[in-house]
């Protein structure tokens, strides 16, 4: 029996003779600092001795940077069993540069200079750090052009800033005048056409969703550059599109032949299109554009994009929902429930007249229907059921009930 106690006591003591071992550290360790201008050390890369599996290790410091090269530090290496300190030693760490190539941890500084650059065929042009810097960039640092990209509206000076980033964070900005050019004497990407003026009837239609079926009268003004002197020929197309661009797939909504004489400088278009009635329910873009009939020029027109959703009701400015009232003879009066602005949109060329009754007969309002798309103002009407008629030279008369609401 006192045998078996004697081997207990016995291994117990080895063991804790064994974790209470002490550990070496290597005393000098050179670290290079790598391109990225970071460096990193391990407990194994420190110590002389075995690493015990069953330990855990330690380090005071393990990453290091740029603004450590060309110093020294003591790093301790600590073992414990578990959250028991057992040992410890330590090293001496210096920092160094060996990398080849522009060094990680050079100043950081951002290279800037004045340049003359064209733009592409297709009127754009992008700038990098390495055009400005003329190819002497840093690949230890971040670069950052602002603004980056140009087109043929940047024609001229321009100043642009370059900032380097290293990787401890440290930055350095610098400008440049960028010159851009326009090369292209024929067929320029930079013959300007733009919009002047582009509203629909009513204003909101793309803020509310649409019915299918329905008309949208449009005023329209497209404007010319006054540099450019030659006649321009053009194909004024609108459809509705799945997406942001226009393919063989989409619904032609209008199409029209524009032309701009030598010293035409604005051309006025007063139209309509129709949402097709045969059209699924959902989200769509309307997108209008000005083609060239010829394919060798680029017109320079930049395409206008509008979300718009086809529904069977649409959404009021009070987020209520509204339908329109409409008829076989194209007549539309939206929105009902109305707050505000009662919107009357006939396709009937005949003079008309309108009248709003309350339920009680009592006349509130009447005048003359003007044009395509007439706004009547109800806001000051007080909240209930109303019938608008309307009259067409005194022989046709057509009855709608609308309800009024307050905001």
């Amino acid at each position: 029996m006192k045998t078996f106690y004697f081997l207990i006591i016995f291994i117990v003591c080895h063991c804790v003779s064994m974790q209470a071992q002490s550990i070496a550290c290597k005393s000098d360790i050179h670290l290079s600092i790598s391109e990225d201008g970071t460096g990193y050390i391990t407990p194994d890369a420190i110590l002389y001795s075995e690493m015990n599996s069953t330990s855990i290790y330690t380090l005071s410091r393990s990453h290091f940077n740029c603004a450590d090269v060309n110093n020294t530090y003591r790093v301790i290496v600590s073992e414990y069993d578990g959250s028991t300190y057992i040992n410890s030693c330590w090293s001496m760490i210096t920092v160094e540069n060996h990398f080849d190539g522009p060094l990680p941890c050079s100043p950081v500084r951002a290279l800037c200079r004045d340049v003359t650059l064209p733009l592409r065929s297709d009127g754009e042009l992008a700038i990098t750090p390495e055009i400005l810097a003329g190819g002497n960039v840093n690949p230890a640092f971040n670069y950052a052009v602002t603004p980056s990209h140009f087109d043929c509206s940047n024609l001229g000076v321009n100043t642009v800033a370059v900032t380097a980033t290293s990787t401890n964070n440290v930055s350095h900005t610098c400008t440049s005048n960028i010159t851009i050019t326009n090369p292209y004497a024929l067929f320029s990407p930079c013959y300007r056409l733009y919009v002047n003026l582009f509203r629909f009837l009513p204003n909101n239609i793309f803020i509310n969703h649409v019915r299918p079926g329905t008309p949208v009268p449009f005023e329209l003004e497209i404007a010319k550059s006054k540099e450019i002197k030659k006649q321009i020929n053009g194909e004024l197309v609108m459809v509705l599109s799945k997406d942001e661009e226009i393919s063989k797939d989409d619904k032609v909504l209008y199409t029209s032949a524009i032309k701009f004489n030598n010293k035409d400088l604005t051309l006025r278009i007063n139209n309509k299109f129709l949402i097709p009635s045969n059209v699924d329910m959902g989200d769509y873009y309307f997108i209008m554009d000005i083609l060239s009939t010829d394919k060798k020029e680029n017109l320079g027109f930049k395409r206008i994009i509008n979300p718009l959703t086809i529904s069977k009701s649409i959404n009021t400015t009070d987020n209520r929902t509204a339908s329109f009232i409409t008829d076989d003879t194209g007549l539309n009066i939206f929105p009902n429930p109305v707050y505000d602005v009662l919107n009357i949109i006939s396709e009937m060329q005949n003079e008309q007249q309108f009248e709003i009754f309350d339920t009680f007969g009592k006349l509130w309002l009447n005048n003359n229907i003007t044009g395509s798309h007439t706004q009547v103002d109800i806001e000051s009407l007080p909240a209930g059921m109303y019938f608008l008629k309307l009259d067409t030279d005194g022989k046709t008369k057509k009855s709608f009930k609308f309800i009024k609401i307050n905001k």
